[in-house]
């Protein structure tokens, strides 16, 4: 009896460790997925920077409602990049880690 619950353990064990091993596949796709957050980010910083120049633009013609939509795009543009830099890539940061840690 003592062997069997051994043996059990033991393959079990097996069973459970090659279902959580992260594999190359595993890898590239969670550098892939960074790779897409850092995309995402330089695209977000590449419509901030665009809305500033239209808002300086609509100041210096004294636009005041087109520095007001400016101002409210570059809001959601720090949004949005707030969200990949500061959540997703972290979180693929974290997943990737693991993986690498965990990898057969």
């Amino acid at each position: 009896m003592k062997n069997l619950l051994i043996t059990t353990l033991i393959g079990a064990t097996l069973v459970a460790g090659a279902a959580f091993a992260a594999d190359q596949s595993d890898v590239a796709a969670d550098k892939g997925a960074i790779a897409k957050d850092n995309t995402a980010i330089a695209n977000q910083n590449g419509n901030i920077a665009a809305n500033r120049a239209a808002k300086a633009d609509a100041k210096a013609n004294g636009n005041v409602g087109d520095q007001a939509v400016a101002s409210t795009k570059i809001g959601v543009n720090k949004t949005v990049r707030a969200e990949k830099s500061d959540v997703e890539k972290p979180v693929d940061q974290k997943i990737l880690n693991h993986d690498q840690a965990n990898q057969q």
